[in-house]
């Protein structure tokens, strides 16, 4: 996603720090990279057989690196050159699979200046690819172009070595370069290059070494350099955010020595221009027009400050559309109110004129998706400023402005247990400004995320079946699946969805009388989705003799296990916190003894000095009733890696009363 001051102010910054006012000396330095090639006889790299025999494929070579320069032709304009050289070697199908065809990835004002591929034989042959080999697609699904080679004929042994430079706009702003996958690497190295008056910042996670400054190897050019020998493989895991975990650097542009700028991609610089973008450029028109959007939505001046925050936003969503991009006016605000057609930015800018013209308090935040970053709270760089949120703090509550399946209260759980920048306006005297502060944006608590499931079961006999009276009531991100579509589904639709609630619980069973209720988008947040249904299941019952066997731990749905047999490697990321609450009634038949109770009662904790997860089960029985209560809880969204094995038993609790039988006898 492109921010909108990003967008608008890119060329006022390269002009105020480094582009048309740039030295001429800077731009008549020589590139490095233009010029780079492979070694004419292939590199021999040893590996340690033994070690790397069950691996697919491993990179022999992985080397990045990003040259900045002005580019002469172009004014003097910054500009990035980004190499990668790689050389695979492929140990199985699969992984010859995996590199016949060697994308270049390609993005808008960019091009591609040198590319290269061969490949080295198991006997030390090499074939080197031609034009021939340079192919061009289209992907009609996401409407964008690629260029890749197209290596044939690979055998298990071979290796595929290529490199390719990309000439694009400069990412001088910050960028996040990751250095490890799902294929172990030998060698890695990484380099930046830079005129000698662009002064850039680093910053490496996960155990990747920093970068460091090298004054000796290029005259006129900064150099800052990593190298690692060997860099392990690491696969995706469940409940993990994979990408965080990587090995990575990031890097930024820090100073202009040149004009003797410094702290140039700082947050505080940012907070002003978003000021500027978000409250200082409505004009008389769209303001004339949100004064009369406001009195058509005439919300009471009694009305609590949620109410009247969520009246506004249910009036924006319903009427105003999301459009991927920032084409034709999406996100200026006079042609968003005409055609009611926006981007992320002029939702967000729409959201904001319309709070600040109703007197509602707020803040603009930026954040990411904790899946794809965490946000670090010491490196300033503006790739994490991704996502638009609105905070109240009156409320102390969150509002994401682009998404129809959000509401108050309830952004995307991916934006929540993350920092972000928090701009808020300020005013000394008849001066207004902006200041941003990194904050912590608190996750939901796991009782406002509830998935309630009350079951009443009678065995009969005749039909050697359960008859089930089904209750289920789900609030918070359980419900927005339903209650923020509903109203948009047709009647086959909305049948269809009955089906899938019920059969998620309980499979292969058909409910005649289901009914759904609150499933209207005012409902979200204020009221439970509620679900009843009433059916009969032969899965759930086994004759044996004169003895019955009945599967009771099947009624709570199935349940997620955590089984594995290596060794847990990634922290655990829950995408929420949230709660499980069960009851089921049994009703004991006539002349029957009921056994096996003790498989009903479980009591497994995370920690039982600080009880943040939990799975505890327990009956007892009242006249000819059987009653089973659970209560399963997840009160924190992450784990350590030292701290799995607690989580991962309370999650197989779970899963373990699923097993859960119950045997009648003949009295």
């Amino acid at each position: 996603m492109n921010l909108l001051f990003l967008k608008k102010s890119k060329a006022v910054f390269f002009v105020l720090f480094c582009l048309f006012a740039a030295p001429k000396v800077f731009a008549q330095d020589s590139l490095v990279y233009v010029n780079y090639d492979w070694s004419e006889k292939p590199l021999v790299y040893k590996i340690d057989t033994t070690k790397f025999k069950a691996e697919l494929e491993v990179y022999l070579l992985n080397n990045k690196g990003f040259e900045f320069a002005y580019d002469k032709e172009n004014n003097g304009e910054l500009v990035e050159f980004e190499l990668t050289h790689r050389i695979v070697k492929v140990n199985s199908d699969d992984a010859i699979e995996r590199n016949n065809k060697v994308y270049i990835p390609k993005k808008a004002g960019s091009k591609i200046i040198r590319q290269k591929a061969r490949v080295i034989k198991v006997n030390g042959k090499i074939k080197e690819l031609n034009e021939s080999n340079i192919k061009e697609s289209f992907d009609e699904e996401t409407k964008k172009s690629y260029t890749y080679f197209a290596v044939d004929n690979i055998e298990k042994g071979d290796q595929i070595e290529y490199f390719y430079i990309v000439k694009k706009n400069a990412a001088y702003t910050g960028s996040c370069i990751y250095l490890q996958s799902d294929v172990p690497r030998v060698n890695t190295t990484v380099e930046v290059l830079a005129p000698i008056n662009l002064i850039f910042a680093f910053k490496s996670y996960n155990n990747f070494p920093a970068l460091k400054v090298d004054t000796t190897y290029y005259k006129k050019k900064n150099r800052w350099k990593a190298s690692l020998a060997n860099i392990e493989a690491i696969k995706g895991e469940k409940m993990s955010a994979y990408d965080p975990n990587l090995m990575q650097f990031v890097f930024k542009l820090k100073d202009n020595t040149a004009y003797g700028k410094k702290d140039v991609i700082s947050y505080g610089n940012i907070a002003s221009d978003l000021y500027q973008e978000y409250y200082k450029k409505t004009t008389k028109t769209a303001q004339s027009d949100i004064k009369k959007i406001l009195k058509k939505i005439n919300v009471p001046s009694s009305a609590t400050l949620q109410v009247k925050i969520r009246t506004i936003e249910d009036y924006i969503k319903q009427n105003y559309f999301f459009v991927e991009g920032n084409g034709d006016g999406l996100d200026n605000l006079d042609m968003v109110l005409k055609t009611h057609k926006a981007s992320d930015e002029g939702l967000t800018l729409l959201f904001v004129t319309m709070m600040v013209e109703a007197g509602i308090n707020h803040e603009l935040v930026l954040t990411c998706n904790r899946y794809d970053y965490t946000f670090d709270t010491k490196f300033e760089a503006y790739y994490l400023l991704q996502e638009y949120l609105l905070y109240f703090p009156e409320i102390d509550n969150y509002l994401e402005p682009a998404s129809l399946v959000a509401r108050l209260g309830y952004i995307a759980p991916n934006l929540t247990n993350n920092n972000g920048l928090f701009i808020k306006r300020v005013k000394l005297g008849e001066f207004e400004s902006a200041v941003g502060k990194i904050k912590f944006i608190n996750p939901i608590p796991y009782d406002l995320n509830q998935d309630i499931l009350t079951i009443n079961a009678v065995l009969n006999e005749e039909e050697k079946a359960l008859k089930i009276e089904l209750g289920k009531e789900q609030t918070g991100y359980y419900a927005n699946s339903v209650q923020l579509i509903f109203d948009l589904l047709n009647d086959e639709q909305k049948k269809e969805l009955n089906k899938s609630l019920i059969t998620s619980i309980i499979p292969n069973v058909e409910s005649d009388n289901t009914k759904i209720e609150n499933t209207a988008v005012a409902d979200f947040g204020t009221k439970p989705l509620i679900i009843k249904a009433g059916f009969s299941s032969e899965e759930l019952v086994e004759k044996a003799g004169t003895k019955y066997i009945v599967k009771i731990g099947l009624l709570i749905g199935p349940q997620m296990e955590l089984y594995q047999e290596e060794k847990r490697k990634l922290p655990v990321m829950n995408d929420f916190k949230r709660r499980y609450l069960r009851k089921i009634t049994f009703k004991i038949p006539a002349g029957y003894d009921i056994k096996n109770l003790e498989s009903l009662k479980l009591n497994v904790v995370d920690n039982p000095k600080d009880i943040q997860a939990g799975f505890i089960s327990d009956y007892k029985i009242e006249g000819d009733m059987l009653i089973v209560t659970i209560d399963e809880f997840y009160k924190r969204i992450d784990y350590s890696v030292s701290e799995y094995e607690a989580f991962r038993a309370v999650i197989n609790a779970a899963a373990d009363f699923n097993e859960s039988t119950i045997f009648l006898e003949k009295k």
